[in-house]
């Protein structure tokens, strides 16, 4: 059960496997609750509370980035879905050797009490293997803007945590001083 990113070349390797092609993976008991979920639609149901959940958990960070940030220095995207939404800083509101690695590894150091993935560290922008092409960015952003641009995750924790969160990110935002 799950999916996976790869050339033609690649799948078709992995799909040759005979314990996988046979149905003999390690994900068997788990594939077949899964499917009977899908047949009495249970899954549907599952869903549709896990979007409406994440949808919310998608607002109160938007929220709390207008509210903690301002517009002119950070924004938090609108939710695409997922476990996961992206905020960026505003390139006139860093200062020089700014980066959300930088400011990551601020957090830490000063136990500011909360933690997230710079962008560049999860996507893929060069090929992964021999003649397949890179699988991008989050959409909307360069290189160059990746630096910028950090992850956060909405599934692990309360709307109340994830304001705190970016309250704790505000503070933290305000005393990193990055050597240029």
């Amino acid at each position: 059960l799950g999916w996976m990113i790869g050339g033609p070349k690649t799948i078709e390797k992995i799909g040759t496997d005979g314990a996988l092609n046979s149905g003999g993976g390690p994900a068997g008991v788990l594939t077949e609750a899964v499917r009977r979920l899908i047949d009495n639609g249970s899954l549907n149901l599952h869903l549709e509370m896990l979007r409406k959940e994440l949808g919310e958990r998608h607002k109160v960070l938007e929220q709390a980035f207008e509210e903690e940030f301002g517009p002119g220095v950070a924004s938090c995207r609108p939710a695409l879905g997922g476990y996961f939404t992206y905020a960026s800083f505003k390139e006139a509101s860093v200062t020089p050797g700014f980066t959300t690695a930088g400011l990551r590894q601020h957090c830490v150091d000063t136990n500011a009490g909360v933690l997230f993935m710079p962008v560049a560290n999860c996507a893929v922008a060069d090929p992964i293997a021999e003649g397949e092409g890179g699988f991008g960015l989050v959409p909307g952003l360069d290189t160059h803007s990746s630096r910028l641009a950090l992850r956060l995750a909405v599934s692990q924790f309360t709307p109340g945590e994830l304001r705190e969160g970016v309250t704790r990110l505000a503070k933290a935002f305000q005393t990193f001083r990055p050597s240029p």
